[in-house]
C-alpha cells in the first residue's frame, strides 16, 4: 500500500459535551462537500480512500471519528450513544465548519447515525448515501428484538447473520475483547469474507473466537503496518465505547425520544443510494435491495437506488475504492 499524507486532524468540543476530532477537506468553489460516517469498529481512517478521492475530485469531505473511536472522547456512559445526542453533536461539527448542506454517507453504524441524522436535523442533507446498512423510518414500539432478526436470516440465509450482537450485548464483552484485540480485528477484517458465515454471525461464534485468540490472515486491502496501526488503535481506545453503540440500540435507550420524531420527517424525498457489497455475508445485500423496493412502493424512499459493489464485501470502501467513488460522483451529480 503505498504511502498517502492525510489531511491534519481538527477538534470541535461540543459545549456541555464530548470533544470530536475529524479530517475536512474544504471543497473547491461550487463543488459539495461529502459528510463521511463511519460504523463498527472502524476510525475515520478507514474512509482514506474516500477522503482522497473525493477531495482529488474537488468535493469537500468532513470525517469525524465517531464517539467511542480514534482520537474522538470515549465516555463509558451508556447513555452518552444516544442517536438523538450523537446526531446533535455531528450537526454542531457541520455548525462550526459553516457547512449548511453536505451530501451524507454512512457505512454500518454510521448509516443508523446518518439515518436518526434525517430524522433529527433534515435541513443538512442534499443527498443520501447508507452502505451496507439501509435506512428504515423510525419504529418507537421496536425494541430491536434481534431474536426475530436472527431467526428471519437464518430462514432466509441458512444462517443468522446478527447473531454476534448478543456477545458485544454482554457486560464483560468490552473486558474481553481488550484481552484479545488482535484476535477480534482479525474476525472482522479478515482476508475471506465468507468467516464471517461461520465465525462471526452465528450465536456464541464471535466469543468463542475471541475467547480463544484465534486470528485469520490479513485481508489484501490491509499492510501488516496498517493491522498494527489498528491494532493500537484499540488497544489504546478500548472497546467499550465500539460495543456501547450495539447496547445502546439494542436496549432501545432512544425510545422516548424517537416517539417524538414528526411523522413528516419519515420518509426521505432527496436522492437516496443504498450500496451493498455482493460479498457482504454480514450485512446482506439481498435485504438493502428488499427494503429499497419497499421504501420505493411504500413512499418513504420514492428517490431510492439499490447499488451492488462487485467484489465488495462488508469493507468495500476499503476493497472496491473506484466502485464507490463512481457511484458517489453519480450521486453528487443527481444532488445539484
Amino acid at each position: 500500500m503505498e504511502e498517502r499524507k492525510a489531511p491534519q486532524k481538527k477538534t470541535c468540543s461540543i459545549k456541555n459535551g464530548p470533544k470530536y476530532a475529524y479530517y475536512y477537506v474544504k471543497a473547491a468553489q461550487k463543488r459539495p462537500t461529502f459528510l463521511l460516517l463511519h460504523g463498527f469498529p472502524s476510525t475515520a481512517d478507514d474512509w482514506k480512500n474516500q477522503i482522497d478521492d473525493l477531495s482529488g475530485a474537488g468535493y469537500g469531505v468532513l470525517a469525524p471519528d465517531m464517539l467511542g473511536y480514534g482520537d474522538t472522547d470515549k465516555p463509558k456512559d451508556l447513555k452518552a450513544y444516544s442517536h438523538k445526542k450523537m446526531s446533535g453533536e455531528v450537526a454542531k461539527i457541520l455548525e462550526h465548519e459553516g457547512l449548511k448542506e453536505v451530501i451524507g454517507v454512512g457505512h454500518d453504524w454510521g448509516s443508523m447515525l446518518l439515518g436518526k441524522m434525517w430524522n433529527y436535523h433534515p435541513q443538512y442533507f442534499k443527498s443520501l448515501a447508507f452502505m451496507s446498512v439501509p435506512y428504515t423510518p423510525p419504529a418507537p414500539s421496536n425494541t430491536r428484538n434481534i431474536d426475530a432478526l436472527n431467526t428471519m436470516t437464518k430462514a432466509a440465509f441458512g444462517y443468522e447473520t446478527y447473531g454476534y450482537m448478543y456477545f458485544f450485548n454482554e457486560s464483560s464483552a468490552a473486558d474481553i475483547m481488550s484481552s484479545h484485540t488482535a484476535s477480534v480485528l482479525s474476525l472482522l477484517y479478515p482476508d475471506n469474507p465468507e468467516l464471517h458465515k461461520t465465525e462471526l454471525c452465528p450465536r456464541g461464534k464471535a466469543r468463542e473466537w475471541v475467547e480463544a485468540d484465534r486470528k485469520a490472515p490479513l485481508p489484501s486491502y490491509e499492510s501488516q503496518k496498517d493491522r498494527k496501526a489498528r491494532i493500537n488503535e484499540f488497544e489504546k481506545g478500548g472497546w467499550t465505547g465500539p460495543t456501547n453503540w450495539y447496547k445502546s440500540a439494542i436496549r432501545n435507550i432512544d425510545a422516548d425520544a424517537e416517539a417524538q420524531i414528526p411523522a413528516s420527517n419519515f420518509a426521505i424525498p432527496k436522492p437516496v443510494i443504498f450500496m451493498g457489497g455482493d460479498i457482504d455475508f454480514v450485512t446482506r445485500p439481498e435485504l438493502m435491495a428488499q427494503v429499497a423496493g419497499q421504501g420505493k412502493q411504500d413512499g418513504w424512499l420514492p428517490n431510492v437506488e439499490f447499488k451492488s459493489v462487485k467484489g465488495g464485501s462488508h469493507w468495500m470502501m476499503l476493497e472496491q475504492p473506484k466502485q464507490v467513488l463512481t457511484i458517489l460522483n453519480d450521486l453528487a451529480k443527481r444532488s445539484s
